[in-house]
């Protein structure tokens, strides 16, 4: 048994505290549901569902806040599916497919064809997930993604080449490659694509990506199983029940 002080406000007892709404407390959440446990709470700092997975809506359209793609679909050969694939079927999430090869370059003169040096951007990308994987085998020592790069002899130095390698790495990752781990990027590389398939989906749909999170949530949880706008200060446990 879990004691909550919740803000220095009140006292609340539970079996099982589940702190945030986000997929892996949601999915908690469903899997006591499915085993018969229904003595849990959800408490959500924010005022709905989603972790993450939140919007706006800003002139009339809605912005996602967090993640905007669905990676990795299905694998033909084992026939295993992405987890958020079928609940974006489940739940009729609308999204469209992501062409990367359909692609134009541009710099200060307009439309130039670099789409070369685009192609070796990210074929050095799969030259380091690659020798990632035989780092962590080995038991090696982790580098920058940067550094993997340079090892694969790609030092961006052109601005097409910097063009090149913001779209190959930064705009997938959010982050530069000297600021991340070679080893975790590309099992992260390794779980979404080459686990199911390298298809990229944009969720489009005006009721926003967290709809994921909203609809399923609704099959096993109710306005007593969900505390909103709140935090945890301090857990207590009990063997009493």
């Amino acid at each position: 048994m879990s004691f909550l002080n919740l803000c220095g406000t009140r006292i609340i007892r539970t079996k099982v505290a589940i702190l945030g709404s986000g997929m892996a407390g949601m999915a908690a959440a469903r899997t006591l549901s499915e085993n018969g446990i229904s003595d849990f709470l959800i408490i959500e700092a924010q005022s709905t569902l989603g972790g993450r997975m939140k919007e706006i809506k800003f002139g009339g359209y809605t912005i996602e806040l967090g993640p905007s793609w669905i990676q990795g679909i299905r694998n033909n050969e084992t026939g295993e599916e992405n987890p958020i694939w079928t609940l974006a079927n489940k739940h009729k999430l609308m999204n469209i497919y992501t062409d990367y090869d359909d692609l134009l370059t541009f710099d200060q003169n307009g439309f130039t064809n670099y789409s070369n040096i685009v192609n070796q951007a990210f074929d050095k990308f799969d030259q380091v997930v690659d020798d990632a994987a035989k780092r962590l085998a080995l038991g090696l020592e982790d580098l920058s993604f940067a550094q993997g790069l340079s090892l694969q002899g790609w030092i961006p130095q052109t601005p097409h080449e910097k063009v090149a390698d913001w779209w190959a790495f930064d705009f997938e990752y959010a982050d530069t490659p000297s600021a991340s781990s070679m080893i975790e990027t590309s099992m992260h590389t390794k779980t979404s694509y080459a686990r199911w398939s390298e298809d990229n989906h944009f969720v489009i749909d005006e009721r926003g990506y967290g709809t994921l999170v909203r609809e399923e949530a609704k099959t096993f949880t109710n306005e007593k199983n969900i505390l909103y706008n709140s935090t945890v200060t301090k857990v207590k446990y009990s063997n009493r029940l």
